[in-house]
């Protein structure tokens, strides 16, 4: 599930982002563009966080 909500809200902030950078820079907005670039950043931050969590230690097991 936290899956599918890092999806989500990837999803939202980059349309967000894109449309916001799209707008200062005066160019047309591409959201085919903008959705590869959030997905990528999704699959980013749970391989990140994945890596990032310390594992835990059994201190009980001998």
């Amino acid at each position: 599930m936290k899956y599918i909500t890092t999806f989500f809200w990837s999803l939202i902030f980059g349309q967000v982002i894109g449309y916001i950078a799209s707008a200062l820079s005066s160019s047309k907005d591409n959201y085919s563009l903008m959705f590869f670039i959030s997905i990528f950043f999704a699959f980013a931050a749970i391989i990140f966080t994945k890596l990032a969590t310390p594992k835990q230690v059994n201190k009980t097991a001998k």
